[in-house]
């Protein structure tokens, strides 16, 4: 399934076909990935304090239609979440109360607000959902993209993969900076050190799990833009251990059951970069933009505004026509001066202590409001940024008119909203 703009396509998704439903690669018990139907579904819990009668939960939403299935998980100690059952949903469910397992493994009352509850249905069998053969290129580059495979051909990129360390790696950045990087999943990440100058990294473990392979620190604690430095995890030492937040170095506690570990050998996260796709046509304004490394095109990441020189997501609009729009951020409405009597519209970027990089400056600033052609999501409007806004922003009356806090934040003044059909529109288009 896929997001077309005037014939440049980005893919989103897979529909099972035989299911009739648009479905995610979805991790279930054994090992195995299944394309698992998620439109409509919810998770078991239970309607009793022992935890013995199993219900289906969902979260409640003014325009969602009644879910379809529900999803058992569970989680080891050790282990990643799996599926371990489907099951088809049943009548609603008045007045009923919902019971969860937590983190201690006990019986407990879970979150019940904004959750409507059902009886289940028949179990779905697992092999009603397609089984997806999980592959990871042989290959003597850093990166590689791992691809997931369907019996009858369909090949989708999954995840990046880092040979270096044999894990699969999440995408950490915004693609502005120049930085960004492929976050090693599953390993440790550290803010904790051996000194008290905080200069000596280590990894604290607990209980009987085992310690991951490699651990990550952030050389850049507190920042917008992080700088991560990865080491193979060592041998166990002696505490104490110590904690940098950005601000101080302070002792940590370890609790009754941590183990210190020494990091060892150091090496840099993959890099990972930005490329532009090949135009539809000559004069097509919009591109798809690709996460790549080593002057290689790895994976699909995002539509491009080649006009307005910026990324930009398929998001409703305030006609309420799916369109590509910059991306999303903060934006405050106040006061230039302190009788709270000049309105200014701005929005915030975090930059975080001192010794921080500045971030870059947005061009355009998307932003969710209400209003009733989307009542219940909201829909989205763009203001383009103006430049740095160098004075405090105010909010309140005239009688009651005091500065907002913008510690550790940089200020850009917008202008005035951009209407949305200067921005292109989008469809979704199924293959057969």
């Amino acid at each position: 399934q896929w997001q077309d703009i005037d014939g440049t396509r980005l893919r989103i998704g897979i529909v099972d076909s035989l299911l009739g439903e648009r479905c995610r690669p979805t991790l279930w018990t054994g090992g195995i990935t299944r394309c698992t139907p998620d439109d409509g579904a919810g998770v078991v819990g239970f309607s009793d304090a022992a935890c013995t009668v199993p219900v289906g939960a969902v979260e409640r939403s003014c325009d969602q239609a009644p879910p379809r299935q529900f999803y058992r998980h569970e989680t080891g100690p050790c282990s990643a979440t799996e599926v371990t059952a489907a099951y088809r949903a049943g009548a609603k469910l008045a007045g009923a109360s919902y019971y969860g397992f937590d983190y201690t493994g006990a019986c407990s009352p879970q979150p019940f607000g904004g959750l409507d509850v059902y009886a289940l249905g028949a179990e779905i069998p697992a092999s009603d959902m397609v089984a997806l053969a999980r592959t990871v290129p042989a290959s003597a580059h850093p990166l590689d993209a791992t691809v997931l495979e369907s019996p009858d051909g369909l090949r989708t990129v999954a995840e990046l993969h880092d040979h270096r360390v044999d894990a699969d790696c999440l995408l950490f950045g915004d693609a502005d900076d120049g930085n960004d990087v492929c976050f090693p999943a599953g390993v440790y990440v550290t803010n904790q050190f051996g000194d008290a100058a905080c200069t000596t990294p280590v990894a604290v473990g607990s209980g009987s799990c085992p310690m991951p392979e490699h651990a990550v620190e952030n050389t850049m604690p507190g920042c917008s833009h992080p700088r991560f430095r990865g080491y193979q995890v060592g041998g166990e030492r002696p505490g104490p251990v110590y904690e940098d937040n950005g601000m101080t170095c302070a002792v940590a506690d370890l609790g009754t059951d941590g183990h210190v570990y020494d990091l060892t050998t150091s090496f840099e996260l993959a890099p990972v970069t930005y490329t532009l796709g090949d135009r539809v046509t000559p004069e097509d304004p919009m591109r798809v933009q690709y996460l790549g490394a080593d002057g290689r095109l790895l994976a699909p990441a995002s539509f491009y505004d080649v006009a307005r020189s910026t990324r930009c997501d398929v998001r409703t609009a305030t006609d309420g026509v799916q369109r590509c729009l910059p991306t999303y951020r903060q934006v405050l409405a106040g006061f230039r001066d302190s009788s709270c009597t000049q309105p200014v519209s701005v929005t915030r970027v975090y930059r975080g202590p001192a010794m921080c990089a500045p971030s870059p400056p947005p061009a355009f600033a998307s932003y969710l409001v209400y209003d009733p052609v989307a009542p219940c999501g909201g829909s989205f409007q763009v203001k383009p940024v103006l430049g740095p806004f160098s004075g405090p922003v105010y909010a309140g009356t005239p009688e009651r008119c005091s500065p907002l806090p913008q510690d550790l934040v940089e200020l850009y003044e917008l202008g005035a909203v951009i209407a949305p059909t200067e921005f292109k529109a989008a469809t979704i288009v199924t293959d057969p």
